[in-house]
């Protein structure tokens, strides 16, 4: 219970902190300190991918496959080259500084958000982004490249440059990494506005249809096959986030119920259920007991000490159901004349 308390003072404290208003400087100020963190991590992992570059761009060219190849127009086409990879590669790797730095900015405006929730977030945001890549990169751009690439023109040959190649990979890695943020956006709604799992579920048809629009426009093949790839992903993840924004309605639910029945139980983070039974109530320790009245010790020589022992005697026998106020007794003594006689003539006197 103590440790309980302890949590709960903390919490109104961080309330407290939160609740002072800040100034349009601060914020200005707090958005450049986030900027520079987020420009410091860009330019730290572009920087660390240069000496990848060769096994980052066999990656990049693997789906295109032996039968092309690709080349550059203008002198200065191989250094633009290298420095767009270094530059997506760099912005991929830095995706999870950019996105703790957006929450951590925007978090004044939502409700109040442990720290444990941001990291929980930013991890799952990170997670999403590389299921994403994996997504566009193993299975829809395959068969956007095959399809545009296998298209047979008269005296037309095929010539890819490095800059189109390079637009046209990363346009379909960007795209399904953005489409897999959905469940993350649901969420970060929910945190704002409540939403119900009801009213999300009657959306599916018109989730289905702008997830092929977006897949139109996103995909620049007129294929359909290749557009349903793109659109699958995107009713999916709307699955996905209507079950997880169900499953923090219901850890919502449970935390108010647990508060009405009792008043001073911690918020509990979503997704966390603990049914740990409450304390029994402890007994309200005993009063303590008088000192007990000193002892005189009689027999002292001087008046008070004879006074004192007397009242104490006094004492003794109320207390043992005797008459109390009775002084002691005083022997008596019988004096008698003396006798007088004669024993052989001669007078004595007894």
């Amino acid at each position: 219970m103590k440790k309980l308390i302890q949590t709960k003072t903390k919490r109104h404290k961080a309330t407290r902190t939160e609740s002072i208003p800040v100034t349009f400087l601060e914020h200005v100020h707090e958005l450049q300190v986030r900027l520079t963190w987020v420009a410091v991590a860009f330019l730290l992992a572009s920087a660390a991918a240069y000496p990848f570059f060769d096994q980052i761009v066999a990656v990049l060219v693997k789906p295109l496959g032996t039968k092309h190849q690709l080349v550059y127009l203008t002198p200065a086409g191989a250094f633009g080259f290298i420095m767009q990879v270094c530059m997506y590669v760099g912005f991929i790797a830095a995706l999870p500084v950019i996105i703790y730095q957006i929450y951590q900015f925007i978090m004044p405006a939502m409700q109040r958000v442990e720290r444990k929730k941001v990291v929980l977030y930013t991890s799952l945001s990170f997670i999403l982004a590389l299921v994403g890549v994996s997504f566009a990169y193993f299975v829809v751009l395959p068969g956007a490249l095959y399809f545009l690439t296998g298209l047979n023109l008269y005296h037309i040959n095929p010539m890819l440059t490095i800059d189109s190649y390079l637009s046209f990979v990363m346009a379909y890695i960007i795209t399904g990494a953005l489409l897999f943020q959905l469940p993350l956006v649901l969420l970060l709604i929910d945190s704002v506005t409540p939403l119900k799992p009801s009213k999300l579920m009657g959306l599916q048809g018109h989730v289905i249809l702008a997830a092929f629009i977006i897949a139109a426009i996103a995909s620049p093949t007129p294929d359909v096959v290749n557009q349903t790839l793109l659109a699958m992903p995107i009713v999916i993840m709307y699955q996905f986030g209507v079950v997880l924004v169900w499953l923090k309605s219901r850890a919502r639910k449970q935390r108010a119920a647990a508060q009405q029945e009792h008043p001073l139980a911690l918020d509990l983070p979503d997704f966390v259920d603990t049914g740990a039974p409450a304390s029994p109530p402890t007994a309200a320790p005993a009063p303590p007991r008088a000192a007990p009245a000193p002892q005189v010790r009689p027999g002292l020589r001087s008046m008070d000490g004879i006074r004192a022992a007397r009242a104490g005697n006094t004492e003794r026998r109320r207390v043992a159901g005797q008459t109390a106020d009775r002084p002691l007794p005083r022997l008596a003594v019988r004096t008698q004349p003396p006798r007088q006689g004669t024993i052989d003539g001669i007078s004595v006197r007894g």
